[in-house]
């Protein structure tokens, strides 16, 4: 079950950012009014990363990895 941005803010969920990746597939944004890599620079600008593996975690691209994922399992169930 998804929960909707409102009922996330309303209830005070935290939502990881590969979560919020997958939020923005789920809700079409991406990859039809926006990609993933532009999703990811965004994040690293307004989630700046405030240790090295969080440095690291932007650098190795670990948001489109898990997108790009998410796009193989969905493929193959189908």
């Amino acid at each position: 079950m998804l929960l909707s941005h409102r009922e996330v803010e309303l209830q005070n969920k935290r939502m990881s950012l590969v979560g919020f990746v997958r939020f923005l597939k789920e809700a079409d944004v991406v990859p039809h009014l926006i990609n993933v890599e532009s999703v990811e620079d965004i994040l690293a600008r307004v989630v700046p990363a405030a240790m090295p593996k969080e440095s690291e975690f932007y650098y190795r691209h670990f948001l489109v990895d898990c997108y790009s994922k998410d796009l193989d399992n969905v493929e193959l169930r189908h």
